[in-house]
């Protein structure tokens, strides 16, 4: 009785973690989201070792460690006092693809010329021509 009530808890835990997260009234960086998760998932796995459900112990184990990880990482993230070196950077710009046409007008604008070439079928028709022949690359 006692071993199910244990698992009953960490399922609970867990659960209620999911739920305010969902509903808005927790952050995936907030300690209480991370004290449910880490706690849900020790009793749940604990449970399932007195069972002897090694599988769903495993998973219930990885769970704590997995929020474990994550409330030591936020909590370094957000600690006062960080060195120069240890101070995070600014959020990468998600890389955006620029569309050939974009390529060509810049091509155009830096080469008079190159305006002035026919464009067919091909997207590296109007490209200028090197002195070996191969197309122009831009980065």
């Amino acid at each position: 009785m006692l071993v199910a009530a244990l698992g009953w808890l960490g399922t609970v835990g867990t659960f209620m973690a999911y739920a305010m997260l969902w509903k808005g009234s927790v952050t995936p960086e907030s300690r209480r989201y991370a004290a449910l998760n880490v706690a849900g998932g020790l009793m749940g796995g604990s449970a399932c070792v007195l069972y002897g459900a090694w599988p769903s112990a495993a998973s219930n184990f990885a769970w704590a460690a997995l929020a474990l990880y994550a409330s030591i990482a936020a909590y370094l993230r957000r600690r006062p006092g960080l060195m120069a070196s240890e101070t995070p950077g600014p959020a990468q710009a998600p890389y955006r693809h620029t569309p050939v046409t974009a390529v060509l007008d810049v091509v155009a604008v830096n080469n008079p010329l190159a305006a002035a070439a026919p464009v067919t079928g091909s997207c590296h028709a109007s490209l200028p021509a090197r002195a070996h022949g191969s197309a122009t690359v831009l980065t």
